[in-house]
């Protein structure tokens, strides 16, 4: 009777480990039996399609949802079938549809379903909610697809896809630039520690995301590392988008030398890249050709030029065409400008406008602002001081709206950005699920894992703590300009619409030094940087105590001066004058002196506490003030009320 007993039991236990070894050898799928092949397609379609790619595939899934709404779903197949529904109204921006679908979806879930699945699902809520301008929600959802891979480690690599896609996706809340900074270093984090076979990826969106947040240089620094691990791949493809965006960083940087370096290589290496198409050598060509032109290199300009025309006549999208055909008038019609053919550029930038007011120029960053500037340009050369100073000013206004409106989405501007996502092809990294009784096996063990994974969060927390206060530091710097030490543009913005208590009245000024692109010619760049250098000291020394001064861009600042009313900005504007004049620095190449001097234009405005528009506005009279002062001989200041 023992004999039986002990038999049996070894029969009985023989069983239960070539049951553990099957589960543990062989994939399960990712679906119950009970679906049909076309939904489970569907959904692995879904799991493998990155979160800037939500369009691709939406035809195949519309017709799977078309063929079994028309049929009885059981319990797991309608959830299947109403994810599915949610993830196209998503994909199609219909969020209120998407959020309808997912609330009913959320109650068909049920024990055995899949957790990455079910971790995809929260991810595209949080999506949705944050489309819905919902951020805590957003954050909740979130944090339940997170929390499905801390006690899964299965598929830890499947959480990189996901924490991407979050950190692109915090770029539409506020202060998302800072918030996807945080998030792509936690992804970071995480794929140093599972060794994440492609780290170049990572460590390329973790440059975006810095760039988004104005820390160009930290962003370039990842940029590099991402670079050098394509180059060691050999992935010709990625190389070239990877060089051009560090390209276009320089040029955001103004240090067109070094952007040229960097667009000159990504043109090498496209040349070994025989996938490439024309629209992305047209892109590289025509940043080279705008390089060379701020560095009045006009010969490589035109060459260039001539380049991007020609790459444009091969181009074989007739959508791409369009639009690139209207960057390519406005493009000529600048070089004509520039090189004293007025009229001629004018013909071209009239195309250009009717073009652009259909629609035709989407795929280029700031068209309208470039083409306004190039207006007034025009109108300049050709006398008409009016019509220049208002296409100046137009430029100017737009741009300051188009900034307002990025500010919590700028990494879209960048071209790179989407055409990188785009063109990335991710592997299946998806394991597939395990037997639900190989997890009760395991019970024991993954209560230790768990016990583990607790102790290990305490850390990250204490990490995440030394983190935040380096982000806090990184924000600080931010703000402020790299090379004159002073606050910066955004840094103003900030200024104007928090700084309004106990105040009446603002006085608002604008300063621009005198013929600096001769100075630069002249003296050379570093010698241009010095001045620079020398003039914000002067202004920062001349301002009262609670005047705030800001680099503008290049040799533009402005100083906002806290109840001070007309005659007293006047005042302040003599006194600056005086503190140039007296600092004596040489410019031979100056037309009204042979010291640097300042262009000044004044205006001054009422606080309205429950209307910001005053700010912009009073920018915009301060600048007519000066166009008024650099017109009628400069070295001089004016106040909007005189003109």
């Amino acid at each position: 009777m023992n004999l039986r007993l002990l038999t049996a039991s070894l029969i009985s236990l023989i069983l239960i480990i070539i049951l553990s070894i099957t589960f543990l050898s062989e994939d399960v799928s990712v679906h119950s039996t009970k679906e049909s092949p076309s939904i489970k397609k569907a959904i692995e379609l879904i799991l493998n399609i990155q979160s800037a790619r939500r369009g691709e595939h939406l035809d195949y899934l519309e017709s799977v949802v078309s063929q079994h709404t028309r049929l009885k779903a059981n319990k797991s197949e309608t959830f299947y079938i109403e994810f599915l529904k949610g993830y196209i109204a998503s994909a199609n921006n219909q969020f209120d549809l998407a959020e309808k679908h997912f609330n009913h979806a959320q109650q068909y879930i049920y024990p055995a379903l899949p957790s990455h699945v079910l971790s995809r699902f929260y991810y595209e809520r949080s999506y949705i909610e944050i489309e819905q301008d919902q951020y805590e929600r957003s954050k909740l959802s979130y944090q339940n697809a997170e929390n499905l891979f801390n006690s899964n480690q299965d598929y830890s690599r499947a959480f990189i896809s996901i924490s991407l896609g979050r950190t692109y996706d915090l770029a539409h809340v506020e202060q998302g630039s800072l918030l996807s900074i945080q998030q792509a270093q936690k992804t970071l984090e995480f794929a140093q520690k599972i060794k994440y076979p492609e780290m170049e990826n990572v460590y390329f969106i973790l440059g975006l995301s810095y760039w988004n947040n104005n820390q160009t240089i930290l962003g370039i620094d990842f940029k590099l590392k991402a670079l050098n691990i394509y180059i060691e791949k050999k992935q010709y493809s990625d190389i070239v988008y990877t060089l051009t965006d560090i390209g276009i960083d320089y040029l955001f940087l103004k240090n067109y030398d070094e952007a040229i370096r960097q667009l000159t290589q990504a043109l090498e290496y496209q040349n070994k890249n025989n996938n490439t198409e024309p629209d992305e050598a047209y892109y590289i060509v025509y940043k080279l050709y705008s390089a060379y032109l701020q560095i009045n290199d006009m010969e490589n300009a035109k060459y260039y030029l001539d380049e991007a025309a020609r790459l444009l006549r091969i181009q074989k999208d007739s959508i791409v065409k369009e639009n690139f055909q209207t960057n390519q008038l406005l493009l000529e019609a600048e070089y004509l400008s520039i090189t004293g053919k007025a009229k001629e550029a004018l013909m071209l930038l009239t195309q250009a406008n009717e073009r652009h007011k259909n629609g035709l120029s989407n795929s280029f960053y700031h068209f309208d602002v470039t083409l306004y500037n190039t207006y007034g340009k025009v109108y300049n050369h050709l006398g008409l001081y009016d019509d220049s100073i208002y296409h100046h000013t137009l430029a100017k206004s737009h741009a300051v709206k188009t900034k307002q409106l990025n500010d919590n989405n700028q990494a879209q501007t960048q071209f790179l950005l989407h055409s990188f996502d785009n063109k990335k092809k991710e592997n299946r990294i998806l394991q597939l699920e395990r037997n639900a009784s190989k997890i009760m096996f395991f019970s024991g063990f993954l209560l230790c894992i768990l016990i583990v994974i607790a102790a290990f969060a305490r850390i990250l927390m204490n990490k995440n703590k030394e983190i935040n206060a380096l982000n806090l530091k990184l924000h600080d710097l931010s703000l402020t300009d790299g090379l004159t030490a002073v606050p910066n543009r955004r840094a103003l913005e900030l200024h104007l619409l928090e700084n309004k208590q106990d105040l009446t009245v603002r006085s608002v000024m604008m300063i621009d030094i005198d013929y600096f692109k001769k100075y630069n010619d002249t003296y050379g760049h570093k010698k241009g940087d010095e001045a620079l250098i020398a003039v914000a000291k002067a202004l920062k020394e001349s301002c009262k105590e609670n005047d705030f001064l800001t680099r503008f861009g290049g040799e533009e600042f402005i100083i906002v001066m806290k109840n001070t009313n007309k005659a007293e900005s006047i005042q302040m504007a003599e006194k600056i004058q005086a503190c140039i004049t007296s600092l004596c620095i040489p410019h031979e190449s100056s037309d009204v002196s042979s010291f640097i001097t300042l262009s000044i234009g004044i205006t001054t405005y009422s606080i309205n506490k429950e209307d910001d528009s005053n700010n912009e506005k009073a920018i915009i009279e301060a600048d007519k003030a000066l166009y008024y002062s650099k017109n009628n001989g400069r070295n001089q200041s004016n106040h909007f009320y005189y003109i």
